[in-house]
Formats: C-alpha cells, sequence, structure tokens
C-alpha cells in the first residue's frame, strides 16, 4: 500500500509540474533580463558618478583652499600650525590644477628691474584687479611676485580659472615692455591717426608718425619735470591702442610707500589709451583713457593740428 501510495503521489506530482523542457527558456529569458537590468543600472551608476565627481571634487577642494587661507591668517606667523594650513593650502590649491579648474602662468619679467618703480606699478595694478575679480568669483584668486633666483629678475605667478588668464597676462606684457615697443602694423590702419594732435586749448599731446615700416612712433611733450614712455602700440579693430607712463626723475622716495595723493603716487601708473576716428571728420580723434585710480574712462577729443 505504501509503495502504491508513493507511486501515485509521484506521479501526481509530475502531472502537476511544469516540464523542464518549457520551463527552461522561460527562465534563461528572465535571467538574461535581469542581467540585463543589473548592468544597465550599473552603467547609469558609473556615469553618474564620472558626471558628478569632478564638479563635486571643485567644489570641496576649492572650499578647503579658501578655508585654509582664512586658518593662514587668523593664527599668524608665529603660530607653529600655520605651516599645517600652509601645507594644506598648496595641496587643495594643486588638487585644482589637477582637476583642471585652475592653470598655472608664470612670467619672467625682462624688461624692468627688480624693487623698480615700473615693477612696483605692475604690482599695484595686478592686486587692484585681484580685488576686483575676488569679488565675482568662487575661489581665491592666487597671484604672487618674487625673486627669480636663475635670472635675477622679478617673476609673476598666477593661480586662476583659464578664462580670466588672458586678463592677467594683459597685465603683465603691458608693463613688461621696452619703450616705444610696437606691433607690426601696416600703412592702411596707420594712415587716419599720423599726425599732430592737440585738445581744445591748441597745444601739442600726441605727435603719430611712422619711425619705420610697420612701425609707429608716439610722443608726447614733457611736461615739467615729468618724463612721457610709450610702450604696446598697437592696432585693433582699426582703433589705435597705447600705453603711456609719466614719471618724475628717480629718487629716494619710491623706497617709501606709494604716496596716492602726490605726483609720487601717479609717477610710472600705466594710462591704457584708445583712439578712434570720428566717421565723416578725419581731423577729429576720439579719445579714451584708463588707470587703476579711475572707475570710469576719461573721454575727450583730439583735433589734427594744421601745418604750419
Amino acid at each position: 500500500m505504501q509503495s502504491w501510495a508513493a507511486e501515485n503521489q509521484y506521479t501526481a506530482l509530475r502531472e502537476f509540474e511544469p516540464s523542464r523542457a518549457n520551463r527552461g527558456p522561460e527562465m534563461t529569458k528572465r535571467r538574461k533580463l535581469l542581467l540585463i537590468g543589473m548592468l544597465a543600472a550599473a552603467i547609469c551608476l558609473f556615469a553618474v558618478a564620472v558626471l558628478t565627481y569632478r564638479p563635486m571634487a571643485v567644489v570641496y577642494h576649492r572650499n578647503r583652499m579658501n578655508a585654509s587661507y582664512e586658518k593662514i591668517r587668523q593664527v599668524g606667523p608665529e603660530d607653529p600650525k600655520q605651516e599645517y594650513w600652509i601645507d594644506a593650502y598648496e595641496h587643495h590649491k594643486g588638487r585644482l590644477v589637477d582637476l583642471r579648474y585652475f592653470q598655472r602662468r608664470e612670467y619672467i619679467l625682462q624688461h624692468m628691474a627688480r624693487d623698480s618703480i615700473e615693477s612696483r606699478r605692475l604690482w599695484e595694478e595686478l592686486n587692484a584687479k585681484w580685488k576686483e575679480l575676488s569679488e565675482k568669483v568662487p575661489h581665491r584668486i592666487d597671484v604672487s611676485m618674487g625673486e627669480d633666483a636663475a635670472s635675477d629678475s622679478d617673476r609673476i605667478v598666477v593661480f586662476d580659472c583659464p578664462e580670466n588668464l588672458p586678463i592677467w597676462e594683459e597685465i603683465v606684457l603691458a608693463h613688461d615692455q621696452p619703450p616705444g615697443s610696437c606691433a607690426p602694423i601696416d600703412k592702411d590702419s596707420a594712415l587716419p591717426f599720423l599726425g599732430t594732435w592737440c585738445h581744445d586749448e591748441g597745444e601739442e599731446s600726441l605727435a603719430i608718425s611712422i619711425s619705420e615700416p610697420g612701425r609707429l612712433e608716439i610722443t608726447s611733450p614733457d611736461v615739467e619735470d615729468w618724463k612721457t614712455v610709450t610702450k604696446n602700440i598697437r592696432v585693433v579693430d582699426g582703433r589705435l591702442m597705447f600705453d603711456q607712463y609719466w614719471y618724475v626723475p628717480p629718487s629716494d622716495d619710491y623706497k617709501s610707500p606709494i604716496n596716492r595723493s602726490g605726483h609720487l603716487g601717479f609717477s610710472g601708473v600705466r594710462m591704457a589709451s584708445v583712439l578712434e576716428r570720428v566717421p565723416g571728420d578725419p581731423d577729429r580723434l576720439l579719445q579714451s583713457v584708463t588707470t587703476i585710480h579711475t572707475t570710469e574712462p576719461i573721454t575727450g577729443e583730439l583735433h589734427r593740428m594744421k601745418e604750419e
């Protein structure tokens, strides 16, 4: 009886159990779908990790660099912890370079002596631009100036975002030029600006001439004890652009703090000048002058002086 019951139970179970032949393809299909779903999820997670890692890492290292700098200022040079915060600051700054958030630029000054009035004015303008840009960006811009041991010249090092680097380069190269430096200029571009120009008072302000093929010369009369130096002459989009510097005779006063209110405070400051033609009037030019001491350009007109 037990044998017959067991046999009938086994037969009944076989009648209700799906055949292996019918179950095999269905299970294989489910496994494939499950594997495909798991693979797709893994790919999505990997893509999210790749896309979010850099932005998150930039924010982290940027915040830690800013915080480290504040700690450096708070603890002071006599606190032994300052060295730790300096190392932390440099570490996070280096990581931002690795993440391509920062780029490093180095400029070895070629045309100005160390600790000269020229190098001091360059640093003054860099510092003013640093303050201006620091209010617009979420990171601390790192700009330093020191001695380059290999050349015995001053060296400027900048760590900043790639989009800001042309700003720093323009300032450095504008100062670090020999007197009379001029980009190649074709004669047709120069012709509208040639001549002697004056303001309404009638006294000569600028004399513009071709010194040699492809080069312009711009001279201004010296005012009392001031010497005028013109650099970085170029024509950009139909506008004549150049930088002028006024200097008083060198003296020991240059070793003292810069006096912004006196004459020495203006000596060597870059005056970025732009001349534009007045449509329909070849004898008038619009002039715009910008310095670090002005929030808006100083504008005026120049009139061509008639040759006698």
